[in-house]
């Protein structure tokens, strides 16, 4: 893999994680990402000026620091993280690693955390691989999460070539992006945009008939 193909694989995935939720909640202010290797999100999410409290949570001390009063770290287990905390803490949980404990309950700690307009995002395998989606949904499901969306793009490194994300709102329904937002937005991004943050929600059909969302 080349410098530059490598560049863009680890991109495409942190901006196609961070952006589409903080597009869609109406104006979040406070959002922690936990993951092992979070950097590149945590620099996509400080990009938004209107956030106000960031929390990286991650399991060992990160060897990099960011001098951004906004940002704060926890070292430690995320459900250990997640016990501590009060209800309706969050606007937005961001998981930047494959989930390893797909138990219900830790999925009703992501519930309980956020609050009712709140958003959590976890990145999940191959658009190809229903199973895996189909159990991550259920799971959402049964945890209390009202509506479900499943992103889907390009990440070349992986195995299939392509990845998605799996995005749900605690007890709001989705409804359409801050369009005005994305194009009138004050940074850089490399891939993201608003045209696609339309097609990555768009599910091809076989998606539609296996997933029904």
């Amino acid at each position: 893999m080349t410098e530059s193909f490598a560049e863009y694989d680890h991109i495409i995935l942190q901006e196609m994680l961070v952006h589409p939720a903080l597009f869609t909640h109406h104006k979040a202010t406070k959002i922690a990402i936990i993951g092992s290797h979070n950097d590149g999100f945590i620099r996509e999410a400080l990009k938004h000026s209107h956030l106000q409290e960031i929390w990286q949570v991650v399991p060992t001390e990160p060897k990099t620091t960011t001098n951004d009063a906004r940002l704060h770290c926890y070292v430690g287990s995320s459900l250990s993280w997640l016990s501590q905390l009060p209800a309706d803490s969050f606007d937005i949980i961001i998981v930047a690693d494959e989930a390893k404990d797909t138990s219900s309950s830790l999925y009703q700690h992501y519930l309980n955390v956020l609050h009712t307009d709140g958003i959590l995002i976890q990145v999940g395998d191959s658009l190809f691989n229903m199973s895996h989606l189909k159990a991550r949904l259920d799971l959402l499901k049964q945890a209390g999460f009202k509506d479900k969306q499943v992103l889907h793009f390009p990440q070349p490194s992986y195995p299939s070539g392509s990845r998605t994300a799996i995005m749900c709102m605690k007890h709001s329904s989705f409804k359409r992006v801050r369009e005005k937002d994305i194009f009138n937005k004050t940074f850089i991004t490399r891939y993201y945009n608003f045209d696609v943050h339309k097609a990555a929600s768009v599910m091809p059909e076989f998606m539609r008939e296996e997933l029904a969302v």
